[in-house]
């Protein structure tokens, strides 16, 4: 059963006129007669009874109609998907994220990121910073959301985007010295033990890490090593040393924990949204766009 003659009876099922209905449709009033007569022939029943100036749906017409409408708006739904993921709008968009640094975006984002395309699944996963661009590369994800320390690892490859700034703080006990300052530099530190991201760990914000203290020469014997965010502040917390992590991880923090921002722009940093260069998908860049907008929103 062809869906264009569905169609047609629809449109004559509603309008109950030939003329209105060919005009419509498009097509000449002989065509449409043609075509409500196959329609007939394949039931083995009229459709429609007729007289001079009245037409009217038989039983079997109503029953087609109702089953008419069910095939068409299935029809119709299935060419909206193919044609969508002929587009490049993929059925699902997968986004690998840090947790701490889009919780005030993402679900705003995946709200208007849905309203725009509401046929593309979204599958959030929150992953460690580290594992985010393996992920990326092998497919894992169509888009992670991180932090720029990566640039170079990720800039061959891949398409970036600020979507905020960020700036590195310190983390030290409530009792600590340093926990009444508003900002700390970073040669109050060189007395401390410092707590720093693990190289297997961490990627590029450890090699970050690394360039900044060893340009400051602290000696090796004050710094130790971190493999989780939490580990390192509840060490802060015991006073086993001050932390150093991206600001937006004092979500992380409780009320025994001071999280002070460190003097100076090179330890501002940007919160980035990444994909690979040849996903040429529209929904990434609708997803992407969603991200930027829910930030400007944010900020006000």
């Amino acid at each position: 059963m062809r869906i264009d003659l569905l169609k047609e009876f629809i449109a004559l099922s509603r309008n109950l006129n030939f003329s209105k209905t060919a005009e419509e449709m498009f097509i000449t009033q002989s065509v449409l007669s043609k075509h409500i007569a196959a329609l007939e022939e394949e039931v083995g029943a009229s459709l429609f009874t007729r007289s001079h100036h009245h037409l009217e749906l038989t039983v079997i017409g109503r029953i087609l109609l109702t089953e008419a409408n069910i095939i068409v708006n299935q029809y119709d739904e299935s060419m909206k998907k193919v044609k969508m993921a002929v587009a490049g709008l993929e059925m699902e968009l997968r986004i690998g994220y840090l947790h701490a640094h889009t919780r005030e975006i993402l679900g705003p984002s995946a709200q208007l990121f849905e309203q725009a395309c509401p046929h593309v699944k979204l599958t959030l996963l929150s992953c460690d910073y580290g594992d985010l661009p393996q992920k990326l590369k092998t497919n894992e994800v169509d888009v992670i959301i991180t932090l720029d320390f990566d640039q170079e690892l990720l800039s061959s490859w891949c398409d970036t985007y600020k979507l905020y700034p960020d700036v590195l703080r310190v983390a030290v006990s409530k009792n600590h010295p340093l926990a009444r300052k508003k900002s700390v530099a970073i040669d109050e530190l060189f007395s401390q033990r410092i707590l720093l991201p693990a190289n297997d760990k961490f990627n590029g914000y450890a090699t970050y890490m690394n360039k900044v203290f060893n340009a400051e020469k602290i000696p090796p014997n004050k710094m130790l090593r971190y493999e989780c965010i939490s580990s390192s502040l509840l060490m802060a917390e015991a006073g086993d040393g001050v932390a150093i992590i991206p600001g937006k991880l004092k979500f992380y923090a409780n009320d025994r924990i001071r999280c002070i921002p460190l003097k100076g722009d090179q330890y501002r940093f940007d919160v980035i949204a990444a994909c690979r260069k040849e996903d040429k998908s529209p929904a990434i860049r609708k997803f992407i766009q969603a991200l930027t907008e829910s930030q400007q929103m944010k900020e006000g």
